[in-house]
């Protein structure tokens, strides 16, 4: 199975909240984020990247222990897997500092089990007040025969 080549650039990225949010990531919002797909022969390797782009450190409050998740849907929106779904998390607050010019990198893999067709991956960087949501295509191709 291949994947546009053999990775998936970024080509949709969503701050998450209101407009106003929207706003800042304009106006000099201190994070940004890629996300990445590679595709194996039994799972799909998915990498979340959230870089501090300030030139200062970036406090970064957690509701949970829980850091990131990733989702994958089909086309139509039908949820088809979730990272976190057979997870628990601490329900604790937590306070992370990411340096400046500093990346952090989330990475899981979907065993996708050999479904084919276009899917939606998404990558979530949960921090409370820096959330982040991004978005790609994932076509998965008939298995060679």
């Amino acid at each position: 199975m291949r994947i546009g080549g053999a990775v998936v650039a970024l080509l949709l990225a969503t701050l998450m909240g209101c407009g106003s949010r929207a706003d800042e990531a304009r106006q000099g919002y201190p994070l940004a984020g890629s996300m990445d797909a590679r595709v194996m022969e039994a799972s799909v390797h998915l990498t979340l990247h959230v870089t501090n782009v300030s030139e200062q450190p970036v406090a970064l409050e957690f509701p949970s222990a829980q850091r990131y998740d990733f989702l994958v849907r089909r086309e139509d929106g039908e949820s088809v897997w979730s990272w976190s779904a057979t997870r628990s998390f601490a329900q604790v607050l937590t306070v992370d500092t990411l340096p400046p010019g500093e990346t952090r990198r989330y990475s899981a893999d979907w065993p996708h089990g050999g479904r084919t067709g276009t899917f939606v991956a998404e990558g979530h960087f949960l921090a409370d007040e820096r959330a982040i949501q991004l978005a790609i295509p994932l076509p998965l191709d008939e298995p060679a025969r």
